[in-house]
Parts: C-alpha cells; sequence; structure tokens
C-alpha cells in the first residue's frame, strides 16, 4: 500500500481492506521491510508495566494485576484498534491524577514509539496486547517488580527495531538483592 497525500484516494482490494480492518497485516517500514513483532510486544509490556504506577488511590495494590487486565480487556472492547482510544480507556479506568500520567516518562516513551512506528503499528500493537494478555502482563509485572525504586528516568526505546534482549535487563540484580 503506497502512502497518500491527504487528498488522493488509495484502492485496496476487498481480501487487503479485510486484513487491514482485522490487524492482520504487518505494517511495512519506510526501506519496506516487515514491522518487527518484537518491538509490538516491547511496547506492550512497558506500556502494561508503567500502569502501576498510574494506579489511584481506591484501587487495592493487591489486587492491582486483576485490576489491569480487567481495564485492557474493557479498553479494547471500547476502542476497537484505535491505539489512542485504547490508552485512553485504560488510563480512564485506572488512573488516579491526569498529572501523574503526564509525567509517567515511561508512559510518554511508549507514546513516542507509536507515534513514529510505521503507520498501521497501533492497530498491530492493539490487537497484539489482546492477543497475548497473559505473556504481557508476566513479563510487565516482573519488570515491574525489578524496577529501581526511587526517582530515575525511564530508558527510552531505541528508534531501531527491539531484539528483545532487554526484557530482563536488571532482573537478576533484582533478585540477588531479593536473596
Amino acid at each position: 500500500m503506497s502512502s497518500a497525500t491527504p487528498f488522493e484516494i488509495v484502492t485496496v482490494s476487498m481480501a487487503e481492506f479485510r486484513a487491514q480492518l482485522a490487524g492482520l497485516t504487518q505494517a511495512m517500514g519506510e526501506d519496506g521491510e516487515l514491522a518487527d513483532a518484537a518491538l509490538l510486544r516491547d511496547v506492550a509490556q512497558r506500556f502494561v508495566g508503567c500502569l502501576p504506577a498510574l494506579l489511584g488511590t481506591e484501587i487495592a495494590r493487591v489486587s492491582m494485576w486483576d485490576k489491569i487486565a480487567a481495564a485492557l480487556e474493557t479498553a479494547a472492547a471500547k476502542a476497537g484498534a484505535d491505539h489512542e482510544r485504547f490508552i485512553g480507556a485504560v488510563l480512564k479506568t485506572l488512573l488516579g491524577s491526569p498529572a501523574v500520567a503526564a509525567a509517567n516518562e515511561e508512559l510518554q516513551a511508549v507514546l513516542a514509539a507509536l507515534d513514529r512506528a510505521p503507520s498501521g503499528t497501533g492497530v498491530r500493537w492493539v490487537r497484539y496486547l489482546e492477543a497475548h494478555l497473559v505473556p504481557v502482563l508476566v513479563v510487565a509485572r516482573q519488570r515491574w517488580k525489578a524496577r529501581p525504586r526511587g526517582k530515575g528516568a525511564a530508558e527510552p526505546l531505541p528508534e531501531s527495531t527491539l531484539d528483545g534482549s532487554d526484557l530482563f535487563d536488571g532482573a537478576a540484580g533484582a533478585e540477588e538483592v531479593a536473596a
């Protein structure tokens, strides 16, 4: 599918339209390479991993992962494939303070990664979260438990496609401290 200016109408086949609508096609990068699924996975894990820091005070920390999972499922049903509406619905369900969300560097990194990704990646990202909710929650919880305590800047998401090797960086150190 070619990139179109706002005034051009792009013609696609019915099969291609259905695949795009269902979020089954992979977004193409500027160089023609398929967008990597590792990017979808990493952005999903980072998004879900930052949600505990954004929880409102009325949500009990004991059941926070159940509340996060329910918020993700509800938002996917409400927002469809629109990743911005999806993020907004999740935050509306869980959020204690909009100022806290606006200041969260990890959330800002997730939004920036989705904004600079090729067209169609946001649709694929929401579909990925729906299809892989439990594994994303498991890794996000591990990241949350292994996070550095105190104030610190979130590591930015790299411009290049991620290989997923950084998923457990710092986890070994966290286990040594706990032992």
